[in-house]
């Protein structure tokens, strides 16, 4: 919506990233380290204001929303998106202004109060909230709004009155039933939830099970935290197998909606959170039919189900017949293999042996990688990203025209690559280089080939090959860097551009960052889950690598020969 896009914070998702990500670092990291000899901050009057402030902000936002509903219930007909757009923005600046709580507990030093549930919570709401009035705008989360904001009155309240002093403390009795109102508003929110999709309301069913998945999530965490678990787990228990059941039945109705491949793995969400929230109130729920018989078999149906229906439905009928394709068994196989190999294996059986040189072995295996890599890079540019590809947002081809099986036989030889990369590992392990088998060398060597599988099977193309583009261009660069190393001493005058091998790795992982934006920002038919997840996943690499640099140059440690890729 334009109108929303020139709204503070609507035009990319930057700043609110910005905003999120300087929260984290905060809390997590930068805070407590500058508090960590400092005396806690008093803060009396501030929290007194500040609460107060999301009190009344809290009431004006309930009564706002109470006024949209109340009009359009009387009037017959549907809000309006501009109505409904701008009460979701006044929400999600709600959502931004309580990620204060979290600061106050770091001046404060209430490390105990910055758990997982409260980071979790603050972080996803504010994300959340931006995306829904960024993409998905819908009825729903007016009410939820609503229910959100009803609670919120109740909580700040309990906290104006706390931070007013010990004198006051006679009048907060109630602090036990805080975390119960917290789980009863989550039952009403999935109890709405489900009528929408019984009742068949014109309502986007994708942002529903959206919805859904987040309430459960919320209300797994905060049934865990409330420590009178007993009669919570009852009624979640039974609205989760009530759950499950509708959504077996409405699903097919998303079949070839374009939003299917998001709801089936939102679906599966489901279905792990089903059985870990019934495997937790095991203790607690008498009645064990109810969990084992009915919760656990309609999850297992489900599950069943919604597997087979998005390995034939949704993937790509091009790739079916190819090696390793079919399932994605083999590939997670190998992956479990290799980590035992690396971790477990192949230290046991080098403890008592000299370490290889494999000198030979190493020039022509870094020789091969480099090869393979500029063939790759070659056939990317030829099959696209130099002839017709949009640098700004390309969909998938799932044709048969001579280019797009052309992409889509060379995303399958990228996801071979990375099981030949396996054998950097392998090497490290024979040469006894402990050292260099890092976390995120693991991380990296394992993930890879899991991710690129999915890309292969679903997406075999489109915006997300670029990513690969940039991968082999880079593995250009420092396989010849390692061909050079084991060429020998003499060669090492040739290797003074080292360090730069990491920084050249950071630039790869912010080009895939910024170019994965591009495709949540401008539609062009590609997935923005999956646009989503390959952002996350260049955000999760540039911290890690980012990481590696600093303690290797930045802190003026020697650098450890280092290979992740």
């Amino acid at each position: 919506d334009p109108m929303v896009d020139s709204w503070p914070l609507m035009e990319s998702p930057g700043p609110m990233l910005c905003i999120v990500g300087a929260y984290l670092l905060f809390v997590l990291k930068v805070g407590p380290k500058m508090m960590e000899k400092r005396p806690a901050f008093e803060l009396n009057a501030i929290m007194i204001g500040y609460n107060a402030f999301q009190v009344l902000f809290s009431i004006w936002l309930t009564t706002l929303v109470s006024l949209i509903l109340y009009i359009y219930n009387i009037s017959k007909y549907y809000m309006s998106n501009i109505q409904i757009s701008r009460g979701a923005w006044w929400y999600f600046f709600a959502k931004i202004i309580e990620l204060l709580d979290t600061v106050f507990f770091v001046l404060r030093k209430k490390q105990n109060q910055i758990t997982f549930l409260h980071v979790f919570h603050h972080t996803t709401t504010a994300v959340f909230s931006w995306c829904y009035l960024k993409f998905l705008p819908g009825e729903q989360g007016i009410i939820i709004g609503f229910l959100n904001s009803t609670v919120h009155i109740i909580m700040y309240s309990y906290y104006l009155i706390a931070a007013l002093g010990p004198k006051y403390r006679k009048y907060l009795w109630w602090k036990k039933y805080m975390t119960w109102i917290q789980l009863m508003q989550f039952g009403l929110m999935l109890v709405y939830l489900i009528l929408t999709l019984i009742m068949d309301y014109r309502t986007p069913k994708a942002l529903t099970y959206f919805f859904t998945t987040v309430v459960i999530i919320f209300i797994y965490l905060f049934s865990d935290f409330y420590p009178g678990r007993y009669y919570s787990c009852i009624m979640i228990t039974e609205i989760m197998s009530n759950l499950m059941s509708e959504i077996i039945n409405i699903s097919s109705s998303l079949l070839f909606h374009p939003l299917f491949f998001s709801a089936g793995i939102i679906q599966n969400v489901l279905v792990k959170m089903i059985i870990d929230v019934s495997s937790n109130c095991h203790n607690y729920v008498t009645n064990t039919e109810i969990m084992n018989d009915r919760v656990l078999q309609i999850a297992k149906t489900m599950a069943l189900d919604q597997y087979t229906e998005i390995l034939t439905t949704v993937s790509d009928p091009r790739v079916s017949d190819w090696p390793l394709m079919d399932s994605p068994v083999p590939t997670i196989l190998i992956v479990l293999l290799y980590l035992y190999g690396v971790v477990i294996f192949g230290p046991r059986m080098m403890v008592n042996k000299k370490p290889y040189k494999l000198r030979g072995v190493l020039v022509a295996y870094n020789a091969f990688q480099v090869v393979f890599s500029l063939g790759m890079m070659y056939e990317h540019l030829m099959s696209g990203w130099l002839l017709d590809y949009s640098y700004k947002c390309q969909p998938v081809d799932y044709s048969h025209n001579p280019s797009a099986l052309r992409m889509a036989n060379l995303c399958w030889w990228y996801f071979i690559s990375k099981f030949t990369e396996f054998a950097d590992t392998i090497f490290f392990v024979l040469r006894k280089k402990d050292s260099q088998v890092t976390f995120l060398h693991l991380y990296h060597h394992s993930l890879t080939p899991l991710e690129t599988w999915i890309c292969v099977k679903f997406i075999a193309g489109g915006h997300g090959t670029l990513g690969n583009l940039i991968n082999n261009a880079v593995h250009v660069v420092m396989y010849a860097y390692y061909m050079l190393a084991a060429m020998g001493p003499e060669f090492q005058k040739y290797l003074w551009w080292k360090k730069h091998l990491t920084t050249v790795q950071l630039v790869q992982f912010f080009l895939v960052f910024v170019h994965s934006a591009q495709a949540l920002i401008f539609d062009c038919g590609y997935p923005k889950l999956i646009a989503a997840l390959l952002l996350l996943h260049a955000t999760i690499f540039f911290v890690l690598f980012s990481d590696f640099y600093r303690s290797a140059y930045r802190k003026g440690k020697s650098a450890k020969e280092f290979k992740a890729e």
